[in-house]
């Protein structure tokens, strides 16, 4: 659909503008361009929910690293990762393509030959020095071995509490010795939290007599408005959520709301090593020629369906945050409601702001259109994938359709009045043709995928 007026409106929480589209007028500030290709700070955080940004409308955290990127460029609400799982995740978003289609369908599979990976592009293509920190799970979850970067720090693996500050001490080290006069660089930081979140969920699965730090009972953020479980789920989600910490070990309320507490916690962690990489940078002479892309890998359940962590295609797991930074380019402290947008995207945005060819064959989009002028994307849907391929997830602009393999319940939800998935119209006949339609979307998308053969093909 072709917007052509401007229909901003503002956030009362937090000032911040709302729209799928911007006003020319806006564009007045992009001036002038730097001679030199523009330096790429990407920071990647792991299982962050995608409403855990005070900048952004969260009450319940402080998260001023995050809000310095939010407030100074381009947030997508409608923002959905590739897949719910780390490894395939981080295999999609490093190579532009779907996880079928790079063969990395769940953790600790390798991928495919012949895909160019984002550092291996950058090198060849724009002449960067790439360089990455952290986390990369494809397949080991901590390696000196990330194709096409110099890695000056890998981490050890631990939790994130122990290693995300090495990764900072890393980057900070960075921005004070490379010199502006070198070659443009792209910079990954793969941070581990709020990941361990997981841990902490382990140490705490049995439901308590009473909760520990009394001081904070009267601040436990509320249970979220769709705290129920769904009738007639698919059976991998009702599996799923008995494999884990919650309703099979006997939460009351009160426990699940000091479980989101805690998750609350593990965001603001990250948050502080993001600030000092932040302070260091604007420290930097790389200040004024920098671009940061801000995003994370999948989300968390944090409640919701009484769900916790992830792999699963309700909202929760399934958005993250996803901000593109470069003031004097792009419009600053503005939140797209609208558009579909999924972390395949990433990459091929990531070529435009370098001003590179992109890899051919990629099933990401750049996302410049919306990010530079008043053009919307030209996209029906986005969609993600469970691991191992036993599930789908197809997001239109109203309506979200799930299917798993050799399950007989889909799923099919109207986002508009439902955003909380609590209704499946799937089993109303009123909504046979819509569904019909998703299925064919569906079918049409998996036809149009280049699955290698080594990769299962379910569907």
């Amino acid at each position: 659909m072709k917007i052509t007026r401007r229909d901003f409106v503002q956030k009362t929480a937090t000032g911040l503008a709302t729209s799928s589209v911007y006003s020319p007028q806006l564009f007045s500030i992009v001036t002038s361009k730097t001679q030199k290709k523009p330096n790429i700070l990407f920071i990647f955080t792991d299982q962050q929910h995608i409403d855990t940004i005070s900048a952004l409308g969260c009450p319940y955290l402080k998260t001023p690293g995050m809000d310095e990127i939010a407030e100074r460029g381009v947030s997508f609400e409608q923002s959905y990762c590739p897949s719910p799982v780390c490894g395939p995740c981080r295999a999609a978003v490093y190579t532009g393509r779907m996880p079928s289609e790079v063969g990395v369908t769940g953790n600790g599979e390798r991928p495919v030959d012949g895909i160019p990976f984002m550092g291996e592009w950058f090198r060849e293509k724009g002449d960067y020095e790439t360089v990455y920190m952290g986390k990369w799970h494809v397949p080991a979850y901590v390696s000196s071995r990330v194709p096409g970067f110099e890695v000056p720090f890998c981490g050890h693996g631990g939790p994130g509490a122990l290693s995300d500050s090495s990764y900072t001490f890393a980057a900070e080290a960075f921005f004070k010795n490379y010199s502006s006069g070198q070659k443009p660089f792209l910079m990954a930081i793969n941070y581990m939290q709020p990941h361990d979140i997981c841990e902490w969920l382990r140490f705490n699965r049995k439901g308590k007599t009473h909760l520990p730090f009394t001081q904070i009972h009267g601040e436990l953020p509320p249970l979220p408005d769709n705290f129920e479980i769904p009738e007639n789920e698919p059976e991998l989600v009702r599996l799923r959520r008995l494999e884990w910490e919650g309703v099979n070990t006997g939460w009351s309320d009160d426990d699940w709301r000091y479980y989101i507490w805690a998750y609350y916690r593990h965001v603001e962690m990250v948050d502080a090593e993001i600030k000092r990489v932040l302070d260091a940078l604007n420290s930097s002479a790389h200040k004024n020629n920098t671009a940061i892309v801000f995003s994370s890998d999948h989300g968390e359940g944090l409640g919701h369906h009484k769900m916790v962590r992830k792999a699963f295609h309700y909202d929760e797991a399934s958005k993250v945050p996803l901000i593109f930074s470069w003031p004097g380019h792009y419009p600053e402290a503005l939140v797209n409601n609208q558009d579909l947008v999924s972390g395949v995207d990433i990459f091929p945005t990531m070529c435009d702001i370098a001003g590179i060819v992109q890899p051919n064959d990629m099933t990401g989009q750049s996302l410049g259109c919306l990010l530079s002028n008043n053009r919307s994307l030209e996209r029906e849907f986005v969609t993600s994938e469970i691991e191992e391929n036993r599930g789908q997830m197809l997001r239109t602009q109203r309506y979200k359709y799930i299917t798993y393999y050799e399950d007989p319940v889909e799923q099919l939800f109207d986002m508009i009045k439902d955003p909380g998935e609590k209704q499946n119209l799937a089993e109303d006949s009123q909504y046979l043709s819509i569904l019909s339609e998703h299925r064919t979307l569906f079918k049409d998308w998996i036809r149009s995928l280049k699955v290698p053969p080594v990769v299962k093909h379910r569907w």
